[in-house]
Formats: C-alpha cells, sequence, structure tokens
C-alpha cells in the first residue's frame, strides 16, 4: 500500500532462452532474448495494496534462439537470474552513464558522464540530482549536485564531472574500488537513491603491448560457461564467488564468458579483482550474420549486455559475439558489414573499452584466422601458426566466408583501418575431455603440434605439455594481451541416478 502514487516496475535479469510476461492477464510484452535484461512499467497493471498475478510463459524455441548459445546451455530453461518489483517516484533517473577514468600520470581521477532524468507526473517538477563519490571507508571525497525544471513528460541529460586526487588504483591485485551514490531529490516526493561501486584504472594499448596502470599486463584466463550442475543457469551468488576463488588459487586472473554471465559474475570479478572479457551473446552467426532481420536482435543483445555492465572496473573489453563468419562469399559483403555496425554500437554506448571478435578456429579449408579486420583488439582461435607468421612477416591472409576466398591484410593497414597492434587468444587449448579419459590413450583436438600416438603419454601429460607450449609462447610476446583457456568447467546437469559426480 506504501506504493499508492509512485511508479512500479518489473525486472527480470534472464529469462532462458525467452520469455512472454503477463502481469494480472495482461500481457506486457516478450523477450526473445534469453542473457540480457528486461524491465517493464506495471504501474497501470496493478493496484498498490493487493496481490498481482505475474506469469511467465517460457518460449522454448523463437527464430533468433541460437544467438544465446543455447548448445551449451539448451537442457536449461527459466528465470536465469533475479526478478523483482521496485516502485520509484513518477520522476525519476531514466538512465546514468558515469566513466571513471584516470589520467596519463595516474594521479588524478574523474567521474565523469550524465544523468538522465524523467517526468512521467502530469504536472511540471522542480528538483536535484547530488552526485557522489565516497572511498571504501564510506567517506564522500567529491561531490556535485545539479537543479532542474521539467514539464510533464520531459526528460533532460544532467552533465557530471566530478575530479578524484589521487585515486587508488584497480587491478586484480589490488581490487580497490569506490562507491559512486545518485540521489534525486524533488519537491512533493520521496528521495531516490541509486548507487554501484567503481574503480579507477587505465589500459592501454598500443603495438609495443598492453599496458594497465602504466605497467605491462598479461590476462592469465580461462573460459567461463555460466551453469550450476542443480540449477541450471542459476549460480548462486556465493557458490560463484568459491569458483572464482579456485581460479585465483590457480593464477588465473582473466574470465572470458562464452556466453554473457550473470550480473553477479561481473560484481564478483570487481569486488575479488579479475578482469571480465565479456562475451556479448551473438553466436555461431554463419547462416545468419548477413540477414538484416538479425541485426536488430543482435544489437538488442549488445545494448542489453552493455547498459547493464558498462560501470564494472571488471569489464576489460567487449567480446562481441563468437565465431560469426558469412557462410559464403554471396553474402560476405552483407555479414561484414554487420559486423562493423556491432562495433559501432559499442562505441556508442561505450567509448571508454576496446572490442574484439572471436574468429572461427581451423576447420575444413580454413587452417586458422587471425581477426583484425573489425574491432580494437585481433583474436584468434586455438591455433597459433598464423599469428606466428604475422608477428614474422606483418602480414596475414583471412578467409572472407566459409567458402575460403582469402583477402591479406598489412600490419600498417590493419593500423591504418583502428587496431591496437595487440592481440588476444579467446579460445585455445581445447582439452575438455571426461576426467575418465585423463589416463586414456592420447586425445587432443586441434594442435599445431599433433603428438605421436605412441609416444606413451597420456591425455593429461599431452596437455600440460601443450598448454606450456601454447601459453609460453603468449606469455613471452609483448602484443599479447594474453589468452583464455578452453574452459574451466563443461557444462553439465546432475549426478545422475548412478551418483557419478562428473
Amino acid at each position: 500500500a506504501k506504493w499508492a502514487g509512485r511508479r512500479i516496475l518489473l525486472r527480470f535479469d534472464a529469462v532462458f532462452p525467452a520469455g512472454r510476461v503477463y502481469v494480472n492477464g495482461h500481457l506486457l510484452g516478450e523477450h526473445l532474448s534469453g542473457l540480457t535484461p528486461v524491465e517493464y512499467d506495471v504501474t497501470d497493471k496493478v493496484v498498490p495494496g493487493q496481490d498481482a498475478l505475474i506469469a511467465v510463459r517460457l518460449l522454448r524455441k523463437h527464430k533468433y534462439l541460437r544467438m544465446d548459445m543455447v548448445r551449451h546451455g539448451g537442457e536449461f530453461g527459466g528465470l536465469a537470474q533475479s526478478a523483482f518489483l521496485f516502485a520509484t517516484g513518477a520522476c525519476r533517473v531514466q538512465d546514468y552513464h558515469l566513466v571513471s577514468e584516470v589520467d596519463a600520470s595516474l594521479s588524478r581521477g574523474t567521474v565523469r558522464g550524465s544523468v538522465r532524468v524523467r517526468n512521467l507526473d502530469t504536472v511540471p517538477r522542480i528538483g536535484a540530482v547530488e552526485v557522489t563519490v565516497a572511498d571504501a571507508a564510506g567517506k564522500a571525497i567529491a561531490r556535485s549536485a545539479s537543479r532542474f525544471v521539467l514539464i510533464a513528460g520531459e526528460t533532460r541529460e544532467l552533465p557530471v564531472e566530478l575530479a578524484v586526487a589521487r585515486p587508488l588504483l584497480w587491478n586484480d591485485e589490488y581490487p580497490n574500488l569506490y562507491t559512486v551514490a545518485i540521489a534525486v531529490q524533488v519537491k512533493g516526493q520521496s528521495t531516490l537513491h541509486y548507487a554501484y561501486r567503481t574503480g579507477f584504472r587505465r589500459l592501454d594499448l598500443g603495438p609495443e603491448g598492453p599496458r594497465l596502470n602504466g605497467r605491462f599486463i598479461k590476462f592469465r584466463g580461462v573460459n567461463h560457461l555460466t551453469f550450476h550442475p542443480d540449477h541450471g543457469l542459476y549460480t548462486p551468488r556465493e557458490w560463484l564467488r568459491r569458483n572464482l576463488a579456485l581460479m585465483k588459487k590457480a593464477n588465473v586472473n582473466t574470465i572470458r564468458t562464452h556466453y554473457l554471465g550473470p550480473r553477479c559474475l561481473a560484481e564478483l570479478c570487481s569486488e575479488m579483482g579479475l578482469y571480465l572479457v565479456q562475451e556479448l551473446p551473438i553466436d555461431w552467426g554463419t547462416n545468419y550474420i548477413h540477414d538484416p532481420e538479425w541485426v536488430g536482435p543482435a544489437l538488442m543483445r549488445i545494448e542489453g549486455g552493455i547498459r547493464r555492465d558498462r560501470h564494472q572496473p571488471s569489464v576489460m573489453v567487449w567480446a562481441v559475439g563468437n565465431e560469426n563468419m558469412p557462410e559464403s562469399q554471396a553474402v560476405e559483403a552483407a555479414g561484414w558489414n554487420h559486423l562493423r555496425i556491432f562495433h559501432q554500437l559499442c562505441k556508442r554506448l561505450d567509448p571508454s573499452r576496446p572490442t574484439m571478435f572471436p574468429p572461427p578456429g581451423p576447420a575444413n579449408k580454413i587452417t586458422g584466422i587471425f581477426e583484425l579486420r573489425v574491432g580494437d583488439i585481433a583474436d584468434t582461435h586455438y591455433s597459433f601458426n598464423l599469428a606466428k607468421e604475422f608477428l614474422r612477416t606483418g602480414r596475414v591472409k583471412n578467409p572472407r566466408s566459409w567458402e575460403a576466398d582469402f583477402e591479406e591484410m598489412t600490419r600498417e593497414e590493419a593500423l591504418q583501418r583502428g587496431w591496437s597492434g595487440v592481440w588476444f587468444s579467446s579460445e585455445y587449448g581445447i582439452h575438455n575431455m571426461h576426467p575418465d579419459l585423463l589416463n586414456a590413450p592420447y586425445n587432443s583436438i586441434i594442435d599445431d603440434v599433433r603428438e605421436d600416438i605412441y609416444s606413451g603419454k597420456n591425455s593429461l601429460q599431452v596437455a600440460q605439455d601443450r598448454l606450456a607450449r601454447e601459453w609460453g609462447f603468449m606469455r613471452a610476446e609483448p602484443t599479447c594481451l594474453g589468452g583464455a583457456f578452453f574452459p574451466w568447467l563443461c557444462a553439465g546437469a546432475g549426478k545422475g541416478p548412478e551418483g557419478n559426480p562428473w
């Protein structure tokens, strides 16, 4: 009953693989994206103080299903993340984007951006927005305020710029966090409060190599496929925290999400000190990346993922989809045009972070791809032959489609196009066999150096040798940001009736 006179909103952080949402029998809409959030204003569909019936019909099949990587999560379905109602004033924050940065001297931090306020009331509203930065002890160290007058239905963007002297920098070993608080004070309604944690860090990419806070950096990563053996795509926060703690004990400092992870993953990575290469869900687009009808659903997923996590200091790179290469020469021009559009939207939503476009690995006539034609960071999967050739000769031939029509690009052309000079391997290793096979005869996939099957080594020894060889190359190469071993865990549900924990 306390919500009378307020705007009431309903939010789902993830309905997998898609859902149609009803309140008291009224259809609010359908969200054909299983990994990104959706929010509805239900003010006119509910009565404060009375029960409301919320129903979600799961859509197990829809046209754009493949984008959300259901090949790894197809047996999971439902409300994979939080769902909740909340109430706000009629004059409220519609959106905000505040970028925390530190200058080249690493001594002056700024929180810069804007807060968008909207008046959904039927009368004009007068108010103010106050933004505060507080340190870990809760002490306010910077504050700004902006006054506004909004007529009914008006939206206004209020600029914000705060200076933070000598901020404690954020990295994997010292994840120093600050709190940004936004307070909206409007005459005639209760004060609205918003808050999030942020960190100050500086990632510089250039032909000499990547630097974080002035020091050369190497991402020691693993691929993380969100799942829980009993709960499916719902990963309880404390269970996930234990997973991340195990990663840190194993000397891992980076996660590449192989589909968009939950909101709490980015929050925990910021808190615990893990670098996040956050993948935006556009998966295996061979047969659709060229189709104009799929561009809108792709842009929706990019926007949903970036808006949700762009304030987290742990998010270092936006990885735009996974292994998206056009199927044929007939459609390749449209496919590459769409990938460039995706890059442009990422930059519009978050100009502060680099992008990369993870390519397919070796297959058929294609011996590998060193993807530096789009995005800020080049990427390669499973084979390092093309990366080594490029480093040796300054030029590389990549396929434009699965029909293996090749094009050559030089280092100078790539840099002029917008490549930073830095590269990464978002998938390498691919030794994800069943534990029962670790002592079986040699078994491996896509290896530049094939092991003699009569060498006497078991699969685990082969995997260790391969890890030393491939990681050793990435570790020694200064232009390499690092790599992500595939995978940390393989998705699989339940123990089964026989009690097998695998």
